[in-house]
C-alpha cells in the first residue's frame, strides 16, 4: 500500500511525504525534502506498530531545526577540514557551518533540497526513487552532480537505502550519506533492519 500528501512548502514549493507499507504494517515514511526518512513505524513481538526514528511531526522544523534526521546528507557525508581541498592543482574553498569546518555539503546541502521522484512506488514494487541534480559550484563542489536514492521497504522488515551518484562532469569523488537515527524502545522488542548502499562516483 502506497499513500502521498502534502506534508509543507519549503520556498515556494510543495513537499510531498510519500508512505510505504509492507505486509507486517511496518510503515516507512519519505519526504522529497532531502529525500528524508521522517518516519519508521514497526510492529513488536506483540504486533502493535512502535516508532522507532527519530524525527519531526510537521515539516516546519526540518530546515532549521533537524540535526539532519533522515535525510540524504551531501555531496560530502562528515567534515571537510576548513572547508578546503585541492583538485587538478586547483583550490577550492567550501561555506564553513560547523567550527572552523565545512560538514554535510555545507550551508544548502542535499539535506535542505527537494529530490525529484522518478520512480514512485508500485503494488508490485514497494519502492521509491529520488533524483537530485547539483549544478557546478554549487556549495563551492566543482562539477555537475546528478544523484539517486532509492527505499526500498521489503516484508522481511528491511528498509533498504541505495544511494548511487554518477559524476558526469569534474573527477570529484562524493560520499552522501543517510545519517537516520533509530530509538528501539524501552523493552527493545523492535527488530527492524536499515541497510544502506551506496555506490561511489566514477
Amino acid at each position: 500500500m502506497v499513500t502521498s500528501s502534502q506534508f509543507g512548502t519549503f520556498e515556494g514549493s510543495p513537499v510531498t511525504l510519500y508512505s510505504l507499507k509492507n505486509k507486517n504494517g511496518m510503515v516507512a515514511k519519505i519526504m522529497d525534502f532531502g529525500a528524508t526518512v521522517v518516519s519508521l513505524t514497526a510492529p513488536d513481538r506483540n504486533g502493535e506498530l512502535e516508532e522507532v526514528t527519530l524525527g519531526f511531526d510537521s515539516f516546519d522544523n526540518y530546515p532549521t531545526k533537524s540535526p539532519y534526521f533522515g535525510c540524504i546528507a551531501g555531496r560530502v557525508g562528515n567534515r571537510i577540514a576548513k572547508g578546503q581541498f585541492s583538485l587538478n592543482n586547483e583550490a577550492y574553498q567550501l561555506p564553513i557551518n560547523n567550527g572552523m569546518n565545512s560538514l554535510h555539503g555545507g550551508v544548502k546541502g542535499f539535506d535542505k533540497r527537494i529530490w525529484t521522484v522518478t520512480a514512485a512506488p508500485t503494488a508490485k514494487s514497494n519502492s521509491i526513487t529520488m533524483k537530485y541534480v547539483s549544478p557546478d559550484g554549487e556549495e563551492g563542489y566543482p562539477g555537475e552532480l546528478t544523484s539517486y536514492v532509492t527505499y526500498t521497504l521489503t516484508n522481511s522488515n528491511e528498509l533498504k537505502s541505495t544511494t548511487k551518484s554518477p559524476q558526469s562532469q569534474k573527477p570529484f569523488k562524493t560520499s552522501p550519506t543517510t545519517p537516520t537515527s533509530t530509538s528501539v524502545g524501552q523493552s527493545q522488542k523492535i527488530a527492524p533492519t536499515i541497510k544502506c548502499k551506496s555506490s561511489p562516483t566514477a
